[in-house]
């Protein structure tokens, strides 16, 4: 039914609700109404309902890793300001764990520094890991933060660009252990050092044992890769500091008629080093006579031990870590191998790991030079020019299929 409004009634309506609406405030000026009973204000208009604004998206959870509760690690992000961190003293290891490029090697190295920490929960100082995504910036930052968190040690600097980029900084003011080498005039005055696994330091350790015992020509063989030529390059320096004389240099390709040449080339020799990598020396050693010593660095040992698996490499001697060649030996047996099966290169970073975690404990609770001697898994560490830590490594060859250590690298 359709409703009709009576003019009259209409206008009186009206009158009335305009007479109502002058009692609530207005933004207008306009005369005040009196009247002898007040009338209440009309109730007040619902306003519009608003648009909802954006939620605020939420931050991504850190990913923690479990590690052992013995050792009463914590994993701290680099996120949180250092302000909310405490400062308990911690040792502080800066990794790139959140590199695509090196965050396996900083897992494994990580791996060896808890497992140490693990076995020594009775005495250990807290471990804060601070993950990186790179070797500059980013460990530069960490390097701050672990400071102002009240850090007592900190190990960083696993690869060399991140031992330079630390080295060359002017914020180092707590003791320092960089897990690469760095040059020698890049060294600060600050307490700073180095323990690494450089295959150099290897080879110019074997020229001075090689030497020692009298030798004095040597022919030098350098695989393909670029890295196989440095380590070559770093025995000859050492070897004509020593006295020595170089009777050959050859660069093998890969190449196996290049092979066929190395008899003739080798004659006058009485010692044969070979910088290459396991695959090409397991290649070329059947062309190399027999009777006339020869020598590599760790890099010829890919960690195979099965049966037949070094029948290759017969008679070759070589340096390497006892945590590789002497697995029995009371300083190496005490401590947990990788929960995963991992390469020999792996391993090795492993137990750099450990042997980190057993120096920055000494470094944070005294002065470096009060550390003659530790009789490492990757070696007997000494101090050398007052911020190196030089591992004497163990001497091995490969016998049958075997790998047995040697007393002496010439016996």
């Amino acid at each position: 039914m359709r409703r009709f409004l009576i003019p009259g009634v209409g206008l009186i309506f009206f009158l009335l609700l305009a007479t109502l609406m002058g009692c609530a405030s207005s933004p207008f000026s306009a005369a005040p109404v009196t009247s002898a009973t007040p009338l209440p204000p009309p109730p007040p208009r619902s306003p519009l309902p608003l648009p909802l604004p954006e939620p605020a998206p939420m931050p991504a959870p850190e990913t923690r890793p479990v590690s052992p509760p013995a050792a009463e690690i914590v994993v701290t992000p680099l996120d949180p300001r250092p302000d909310a961190l405490p400062a308990d003293g911690h040792i502080a290891l800066l990794l790139p764990l959140r590199s695509r490029d090196f965050s396996r090697a900083a897992e494994m190295v990580r791996e060896g520094f808890e497992a140490a920490a693990a076995l020594q929960a009775d005495q250990a100082r807290s471990i804060k890991v601070y993950p990186t995504d790179n070797e500059g910036d980013a460990l530069l930052a960490a390097y701050q933060q672990a400071t102002a968190a009240g850090a007592r040690c900190i190990v960083a600097g696993v690869t060399r660009d991140g031992a330079a980029a630390i080295a060359a900084s002017a914020i180092i003011n707590v003791p320092t252990l960089v897990l690469n080498s760095v040059e020698r005039g890049q060294i600060p005055s600050a307490p700073f050092y180095t323990l690494s696994l450089s295959l150099d330091d290897e080879a110019r350790q074997l020229a001075r044992l090689i030497a020692g015992q009298g030798r004095r020509r040597a022919a030098l063989i350098a695989g393909p890769m670029t890295l196989s030529k440095r380590v070559r390059d770093a025995f000859e320096q050492e070897w004509v500091a020593a006295g020595g004389e170089i009777s050959a240099k050859i660069d093998i390709s890969r190449d196996p008629a290049q092979y066929s040449k190395l008899r003739a080339a080798l004659q006058s020799a009485e010692v044969i080093f070979i910088a290459a990598e396991s695959a090409v020396v397991r290649q070329l050693r059947p062309y190399i006579a027999t009777g006339v010593p020869m020598y590599a660095t760790s890099q010829a040992y890919d960690g195979r031990a099965t049966p037949g698996a070094n029948v290759d490499l017969q008679d070759i001697r070589f340096i390497d870590m006892p945590w590789l060649v002497e697995p029995a030996h009371a300083a190496v047996a005490v401590y947990p191998r990788s929960s995963k099966p991992v390469s020999a290169d792996l391993d090795r970073l492993y137990a750099l790991g450990i042997d980190a975690y057993r120096l920055a404990h000494l470094l944070a609770a005294s002065d470096a030079r009060s550390i003659r001697s530790l009789d490492g898994v990757t070696g007997r560490i000494t101090l050398e020019d007052g911020y190196r830590f030089q591992r004497e490594l163990t001497a091995a060859q490969f016998v049958g299929s075997e790998v047995q250590p040697l007393t002496s690298p010439l016996q």
